[in-house]
This record gives C-alpha cells, sequence and structure tokens, in this order.
C-alpha cells in the first residue's frame, strides 16, 4: 500500500503499528487536548456507554 506522500512509512510510523506504540500515540494526542475537550468528550463516551448498556439488557424468563 502506497504512503500519501508517495514515500515509504518511517521507522517512526511503524512504531506506531504496534500495540505500545498505538497506546503512546493515543496518550500523546490525549494530552494535546485541552481540559475542555477532554471534558467533551468524556461525557460522548459516558453517553454512548449507557446506550450500549440499555441495549445489552437480557430478559429474564
Amino acid at each position: 500500500m502506497a504512503h500519501k506522500t508517495g514515500n515509504p512509512p518511517s521507522d517512526d510510523e511503524w512504531k506506531r503499528t504496534t500495540w505500545d506504540g498505538s497506546r503512546r500515540e493515543q496518550i500523546r494526542r490525549w494530552l494535546r487536548l485541552s481540559v475542555r475537550e477532554r471534558l467533551e468528550i468524556i461525557e460522548q463516551l459516558c453517553h454512548t456507554a449507557d446506550r450500549l448498556a440499555k441495549g445489552r439488557k437480557i430478559k429474564q424468563p
């Protein structure tokens, strides 16, 4: 698969494809967010979790 710039991916980009590298990238992106952005994301995730929880209720016989 061709890289978007036409150049092969750098070693740094390949490091992000591991579990550890992906986690470090997620943390790096999270730390760049403002407090307001973090709170908005947490609120959105709570709403999503509530909707998923409601959809997973199993009826008892």
